[in-house]
């Protein structure tokens, strides 16, 4: 019986690993004024010849915190990072953000937006983003 047991509990504690989410290894892109910036290389997909997704991770601090608070009220306090889910396309240097999820210091979601239509802008010379559309545009 003993032995039943233990084999049992062995098969929960496999299972319960293999049922857990992934844990992501977030690769350092950039700082910036206000925040830290990572990226997830296994969220890498390329959609098309020229179009390629990615997940970032911003880490917010002070002053980035500041001005959520200032633009989206007191929710903010807590704000601690932000995980978005972005679009690039490599070959007109465009890209556009799809969805974003701020999350507090507790990892509670503050605020979720998707993004329905597309807005593909040009991406800003010498910037954080510029920087992962390098990274990920050369992930081929």
């Amino acid at each position: 019986m003993k032995g039943k047991i233990a084999i049992l509990a062995v098969l929960v504690f496999i299972v319960s690993f293999a049922i857990e989410a992934r844990v992501v290894d977030w690769k350092y892109v950039d700082t910036g004024e206000s925040a830290l910036h990572y990226y997830d290389p296994q969220s890498i997909k390329w959609v098309s010849k020229d179009i390629v997704r990615v997940r970032e991770k911003i880490s917010y601090r002070g002053k980035g915190v500041q001005s959520h608070i200032k633009k989206f009220g007191p929710e903010y306090k807590k704000l601690s990072y932000c995980i978005s889910l972005w679009e690039f396309n490599c070959s007109k240097e465009k890209s556009n953000l799809l969805e974003s999820t701020d999350y507090n210091q507790d990892g509670g979601v503050i605020h979720s937006y998707t993004y329905d239509s597309p807005s593909w802008h040009f991406i800003t010379p010498d910037s954080v983003e510029e920087k992962l559309f390098n990274i990920v545009c050369n992930s081929r």
